[in-house]
C-alpha cells in the first residue's frame, strides 16, 4: 500500500521540478530576446530624436535586420520587407487576374511570352510572340 502511494507522489514531484526548470529556461531565453529588442529600440529612438537629418524608422529597422542576415554569411538566407513579401506572395499565390498573359518588355515593345492556361488570353487564342 505504502509503495503504491509513494511512486505516484515521486513522479508528480519530479514532474513539477522538471516542469519548473523547463519553464525557467524558456523565460530566460525570452528575457534575452527582450533585452536585445529593448537595446535596438533605444538606439533607433536615439537616432530618430538626435540625428540631424530626417530618418525613416522603417528603413532603420529593415537595415538592422538585413545586417543581421548578412552577418550569417549564408547566401541562401535573405530578408524581404513587408512590401516585397506582399509582391512575392501575390506573384506566387496561383491566382491571376487581368487578361491572363505572361508578358515581357523586349526593346520597348510588350511581348507575350505565353498565355496563362485557362485565362482569357488563352481562351481567345492569343499565342506567344
Amino acid at each position: 500500500m505504502k509503495r503504491s502511494v509513494v511512486s505516484p507522489v515521486l513522479v508528480a514531484f519530479f514532474s513539477v521540478v522538471a516542469g519548473g526548470w523547463l519553464l525557467q529556461e524558456g523565460v530566460s531565453r525570452a528575457n534575452k530576446v527582450y533585452v536585445h529588442a529593448r537595446v535596438l529600440q533605444e538606439v533607433v529612438d536615439r537616432v530618430f530624436s538626435s540625428f540631424v537629418d530626417e530618418v525613416d524608422r522603417d528603413l532603420l529597422y529593415n537595415s538592422a535586420i538585413e545586417g543581421l542576415i548578412r552577418e550569417l554569411g549564408d547566401p541562401h538566407s535573405s530578408f524581404l520587407p513587408a512590401s516585397e513579401y506582399e509582391n512575392l506572395r501575390i506573384r506566387t499565390e496561383g491566382e491571376y487576374g487581368g487578361v491572363g498573359l505572361e508578358v515581357v518588355d523586349r526593346g520597348g515593345y510588350v511581348t507575350v511570352v505565353s498565355p496563362i492556361s485557362g485565362g482569357p488570353g488563352n481562351r481567345i487564342g492569343i499565342r506567344a510572340g
